[in-house]
This record gives structure tokens, C-alpha cells and sequence, in this order.
């Protein structure tokens, strides 16, 4: 382990993190360091109510990556401080109660296929758009915000697949 290994696993973590599609996590048994990290740049996470969650670095001497920028916008600051400085292992319930998981169930099939329904029609633009804007909603300023969700409103605005549902909605009304 040197730290060009944590860079190249950094941007890996950050490539999948920013992919044009829903990203969703299944998780059958314990999420630990890496695989925690994975999950957390999902877009959603379902478990069996036997997963659980840990990220030990800290108490082994080094750090969990990028947990630490995005663990704290999941469970608030305090939260994520016990979890990263102590190594704590959250169990299935307690991580749905924190919005570590978004649904805990005994049929990891049927929650996927609902899941992946809710989403409904992708609109691939619009939705990376408005994924990046809730990953920076915590670290940018106000008016810095106000510019990127102005600039973001006009490319997904702009792109063909709103035009037809504009005009599709039209010819409904």
C-alpha cells in the first residue's frame, strides 16, 4: 500500500460514482472498508437485514479513503465520527435509521426490481446532472449553486429527450 494505490483507488471510486446510470448496492453479508466505500457511492443501497457495515482503517493506523468527505452527508457529522474513529460495526437496522441503506428486506430480488422501477424512464443527463448537484450541495456556496444548478437547468433543458417530453406534455393538455 503506498499512496499512488490510493489514488488509482480513489479515482476508480470516483469513476463509479459519477457513471450515467443508477448505481445500486446489494448487500448479503458484511460491507468492510473498500466494499463500504463502494457502497456509499451508490445511489442506493439494499441489504439482508445480516449485512452489516465497518470501516476499521483508523483503529488499524491509516485512513478509509474518501469515506471521510461522504460518510458525514449519509449520517451527520457525529455519526460518522464513530464510525470512522472507532470501527464500529453498524448492523442492518441501525444503518437504514442513519440513511446509510435505503431499504433492508429478506428478498434482495424483489426490492432490486422495485427499485430499479421507481426510477421509471432515465433521463441519463438530467439525472447525472442532478446527481452531481446533491454531491456538492454540502461544500459549495450559495451563489456558487445558484450558478451550477443554472448552468446544469439549461444543458438538461436543452437536451432532446426534454424537448419531446415538453411536447408530448403539451399534446396531452
Amino acid at each position: 500500500m503506498d499512496i499512488h494505490g490510493f489514488n488509482k483507488w480513489e479515482k476508480l471510486v470516483s469513476r463509479f460514482e459519477n457513471l450515467n446510470k443508477v448505481t445500486v448496492a446489494l448487500l448479503d453479508g458484511p460491507a468492510v472498508g473498500g466494499g463500504f466505500q463502494l457502497a456509499l457511492v451508490c445511489d442506493q443501497r439494499i441489504c439482508l437485514p445480516a449485512a452489516s457495515f465497518q470501516l476499521k482503517e483508523v483503529p488499524l493506523g491509516f485512513l478509509p479513503g474518501m469515506a471521510t468527505f461522504r460518510l458525514a452527508k449519509y449520517v451527520g457529522l457525529g455519526h460518522a465520527k464513530r464510525i470512522v474513529m472507532t470501527g464500529a460495526v453498524i448492523g442492518a437496522e441501525e444503518a437504514k435509521r442513519l440513511g446509510l441503506v435505503d431499504i433492508v428486506t429478506d428478498d434482495l430480488a424483489a426490492a432490486l426490481a422495485s427499485t430499479i422501477e421507481s426510477f421509471g424512464p432515465m433521463h441519463t443527463v438530467a439525472f447525472s446532472l442532478a446527481r452531481r448537484l446533491l454531491n456538492e450541495s454540502y461544500g459549495t456556496q450559495i451563489e456558487d449553486a445558484l450558478g451550477n444548478f443554472l448552468a446544469a437547468q439549461h444543458r438538461a433543458i436543452s437536451q432532446t429527450a426534454f424537448l419531446d417530453t415538453l411536447r408530448n406534455e403539451q399534446k396531452k393538455s
